[in-house]
C-alpha cells in the first residue's frame, strides 16, 4: 500500500490546526512556509521543506515542490492554507497535477470564491440571503446605488489577500453617508481597483457563525458549525474567541451553495445573523480551513482528514459523532487587544477561567510553535521596518 504525505502550503496558525490534526492520525506532514520562521514550520508533526511565497515566489515553490516529487513515489497531497496558496493552485495546476493531489484539481471554482464580485452574483442566483452588494458591472452607477442603500455601509476588495499587502489587517473602510461613500471609494481606487460596497448587517461579533465540512461526490461529512465571540479588529478583523455550537440553518444554505457549484474538499463558509429580517447571511467561502480549525478537531469533527482520505482514494470512513458543544477557542495574542476595545472588559475575561478550551497556537503536547510565533512577530516587524 503506498504511503501517504500531505504537504503544507503556508505554514501559519491555519497551518499549524491541520498539521496536528494530520499528525496525530500517524500520516507523515510536511510543510513550505512563507518565510523561514513560520509558526508550524517547528511542529513536531511536520517536516519543513522551505519557505516560498506563492505570489511573489512561485517558481521557487514550484522547485520546492518538484524537487520532493522526484524523491517521493508515494502519494502526495498539497493542502492550501491562505488565498495565495489558493490561487497558486488554480494557476499553476497544470504543472502539478501529475505529480501532485489536490481539491481544486477536481473541480476549480478558486475564481467564484476568491471574486467577491463574482461570489455576489452567486449567491443571488442560488438564492442563498446575502448583504446586498454594488460591483463596478452593476447595472447601476456607485452614485445611484448610494441613493437608496442603508448606512452605514463597507468597502472592500474584491481579493482580499491582494488588498492587505497595501491596508494589511483593515479589511475595509466603513462608510455612513452618500458623499463619505463617494469620496473615499475614489480615494481608494487611485490604489487599489478591485472594489465592491456591501451594505454593513449590524450586530456585534457574535452574530457571526461558521460552518464547516468535507464534500465528497454527493456527500457531505464531517459536518462542525461554531459562532464567533471576538474578533480583532473589532468589528471588521479575524476570529480571536470562537465556541463550537449546533446551527442548523447555516448548514442548508452552505449546502445548497457549495453542491450546486460542484464542490469538492473542505470548506469554510461565515454567516452573519441579520435581526431586521431574522435570516443568517453568507459572507464568504473559504476552499481551505479556517484560522480557528483547532476548534473543530477539538469538538469531534475532523473534515480535512476526510477530504485527505478522499483525495487519497481510501475507503477509510471516520467516525460521526455528535458535536461537541461549548468548546471554546482563543488567541490570545490578538484577542487581549479586542477586549481592550470593548465595554464589560472583566466579564469578557471570565471565558479564560472555562474548563473546555483550546488555544490557537499552544499545545502543551507540541509546545514548540507557540515560542517560534513570538520570534516570527519579531522578524516580520523587522522586515517591516528594513522594507519601508
Amino acid at each position: 500500500m503506498r504511503n501517504i504525505n500531505v504537504i503544507f502550503l503556508g505554514a501559519g496558525p491555519t497551518a499549524l490546526a491541520g498539521i496536528r490534526e494530520v499528525g496525530e492520525e500517524g500520516i507523515q506532514t510536511y510543510s513550505i512556509g512563507l518565510n523561514p520562521y513560520e509558526t508550524a514550520l517547528f511542529s513536531k508533526y511536520t517536516t519543513k521543506l522551505g519557505y516560498a511565497h506563492p505570489e511573489k515566489e512561485p517558481e521557487k515553490l514550484l522547485k520546492i515542490l518538484n524537487d520532493f516529487s522526484s524523491k517521493e513515489k508515494d502519494i502526495n497531497i498539497l493542502i492550501p492554507t491562505g488565498d495565495e496558496s489558493i490561487e497558486f493552485l488554480s494557476k499553476y495546476k497544470d504543472r502539478l497535477k501529475s505529480k501532485f493531489r489536490f481539491s481544486l484539481l477536481k473541480n476549480d471554482i478558486s475564481e467564484i470564491i476568491l471574486n467577491k464580485e463574482k461570489f455576489a452574483d452567486l449567491c443571488k442566483e442560488v438564492g442563498i440571503p446575502a448583504p446586498k452588494t454594488w460591483t463596478p458591472n452593476s447595472e447601476i452607477t456607485l452614485e445611484e446605488w448610494a441613493e437608496t442603500v442603508m448606512y452605514p455601509c463597507f468597502i472592500k476588495p474584491v481579493y482580499y489577500h491582494k488588498w492587505a499587502k497595501i491596508y494589511g489587517l483593515k479589511k475595509g473602510f466603513l462608510v455612513t453617508s452618500k458623499e463619505e461613500l463617494i469620496k473615499i471609494y475614489n480615494e481608494i481606487q487611485k490604489n487599489f481597483q478591485d472594489l465592491i460596497v456591501q451594505e454593513v448587517i449590524p450586530g456585534d461579533d457574535s452574530n457571526i457563525v461558521v460552518f464547516t465540512a468535507n464534500f465528497k461526490e454527493d456527500d457531505v461529512e464531517q459536518i462542525f458549525t461554531g459562532r464567533k465571540i471576538r474578533q480583532y479588529p473589532v468589528n471588521f478583523g479575524t476570529t480571536t474567541c470562537a465556541v463550537s455550537e449546533n446551527i442548523e440553518e447555516i448548514k442548508e444554505y452552505s449546502i445548497r451553495l457549495l453542491k450546486h457549484i460542484n464542490y469538492h474538499g473542505v470548506c469554510d463558509v461565515e454567516f452573519k445573523y441579520d435581526k431586521r429580517d431574522n435570516l443568517y447571511k453568507i459572507i464568504e467561502v473559504n476552499a481551505r480551513t479556517g484560522r480557528w480549525y483547532r476548534l473543530v478537531t477539538a469538538s469531534g469533527k475532523k473534515p480535512l482528514l476526510a477530504s485527505i482520505y478522499a483525495m487519497a482514494n481510501i475507503n477509510k470512513s471516520l467516525e460521526e459523532i455528535p458535536e461537541k458543544e461549548g468548546v471554546i477557542w482563543l488567541f490570545p495574542i490578538r484577542d487581549i487587544p479586542a477586549i481592550l476595545k470593548l465595554n464589560n472588559k472583566l466579564q469578557n475575561l471570565k471565558i479564560y477561567f472555562k474548563k473546555n478550551k483550546v488555544w490557537c497556537i499552544f499545545d502543551k503536547k507540541d509546545p514548540l510553535p507557540f515560542f517560534m510565533y513570538f520570534f516570527e512577530m519579531i522578524y516580520k516587524l523587522y522586515k517591516y521596518k528594513i522594507g519601508r
